[in-house]
């Protein structure tokens, strides 16, 4: 049974775009060649970052978690029986709250999804099935 997940758009992401749209329009105002270049660069990396923040999901394929983050991005495909630990991290400083993946041999991703206790769950209930388990933390 597939099962999809959304990503939950944290306030720090608003906030980084809403500075990239003020700079890109700043710089647009000039007009010269140079701030002209800046100004387009800064609108495509706006775009990306657009198509991440509304295009990202998290999908329960079978035995695998598929993250797409959009378009622009190569899906990355995780085997649930490859996932070592699972932990919340929630940095109230920074407005940040993230599911952290540790898999394979040492490598680590950083996921945000809306329901995130929703999410691990469904990381243990799926292990359970493959005959695999793992730890779950939250910090």
């Amino acid at each position: 049974m597939n099962r999809t997940f959304r990503h939950r758009i944290a306030p720090a992401s608003v906030v980084m775009l809403a500075i990239l749209v003020g700079v890109s329009m700043y710089v647009l105002l000039h007009r010269s060649a140079a701030s002209a270049l800046l100004g387009l660069a800064l609108a495509a990396g706006m775009v990306v970052v657009m198509e991440r923040l509304l295009h990202t999901e998290y999908r329960f394929e079978g035995d695998r978690i598929v993250i797409d983050k959009g378009r622009f991005a190569r899906p990355v495909s995780i085997p649930v029986n490859d996932i070592i630990h699972v932990r919340m991290i929630d940095r109230k400083w920074l407005l940040v709250r993230y599911v952290l993946i540790v898999y394979g041999a040492g490598h680590e991703t950083a996921v945000q999804p809306m329901n995130e206790n929703l999410f691990m769950e469904e990381i243990r209930k799926r292990q359970k099935r493959a005959g695999t388990d793992q730890q779950t933390d939250e910090e």
